[in-house]
């Protein structure tokens, strides 16, 4: 599988589409520590990490999915890996880990700079020195653990869409799936619970400074079943259709 893993990610070196990802974030990195720039190191971070992925990271997400996962199926990538005897399931075993690697790489970008710039003009705030760092960290990874989450349902999406189009299409239908039930979310309580018991309604736990110790394994047992089914579902899909 090792084999596998290399030729993903050479795929990806050498693709436009993911350093134009890279240089757009950059760029609305700098904007918003620009438009934000009376906000702490700390506030910046709990804001970022909650917002970029109604917008920017969904847009990222969507247009990897469809040139990296999509674009196989017209580019005859997943019949050559087969034509050369490759297991199915090895296949998407090793592009679903470079998938999902490039997604948390692409989602630190914002957070981290737009906090190390903010940091640099007014300081981290907030908290002492000691349980900032623990704050940090316990934002950071539970923010990523959330994002491989949504990024290996955006796996699933992406392989059961062969044309392109169509899986971007879905994406911006997500973007406004997610903000139509956070606001019935609000004016629910039955809706809320059931809400909050799926990857989109841990967002904002997971960047929230007064998470509980409930609120957090329930972060991680929710995040970690839906990347479970997301690709074993994925799997059992591709074993599943006849590639052209």
């Amino acid at each position: 599988m090792g084999n596998l893993i290399r030729a993903e990610l050479y795929k990806l070196k050498s693709s436009k589409i993911l350093y134009i990802m890279v240089i757009l974030l950059t760029l609305l990195s700098l904007a918003i520590s620009y438009w934000f720039r009376t906000y702490s190191g700390q506030r910046m971070m709990l804001l970022v990490f909650e917002i970029q992925l109604m917008f920017p990271l969904i847009i990222v997400i969507g247009l990897l999915g469809a040139s990296f996962i999509s674009g196989e199926y017209k580019s005859g990538g997943f019949k050559k890996y087969i034509y050369f005897g490759h297991n199915r399931g090895r296949i998407l075993l090793s592009k679903s880990i470079v998938y999902l690697l490039v997604i948390l790489l692409l989602s630190v970008i914002m957070p981290l700079l737009t906090t190390l710039i903010n940091s640099g003009l007014n300081g981290f705030g907030g908290t002492a020195q000691a349980s900032a760092g623990v704050m940090v960290f316990r934002t950071f990874a539970l923010s990523l653990l959330v994002y491989v989450g949504v990024g290996a349902v955006a796996f699933l999406i992406s392989m059961l869409f062969k044309n392109s189009l169509a899986t971007i299409g879905v994406f911006f239908g997500l973007y406004n799936l997610y903000v139509i039930l956070q606001a019935v979310a609000m004016k629910s309580e039955f809706f809320r619970i059931i809400y909050e018991k799926t990857i989109l309604g841990q967002i904002a736990v997971a960047s929230s400074p007064n998470i509980t110790a409930y609120q957090i394994w329930q972060l991680i047992v929710v995040a970690l079943l839906t990347i479970a089914l997301s690709l074993l579902l994925s799997v059992y899909w591709f074993r599943r259709t006849e590639i052209k």
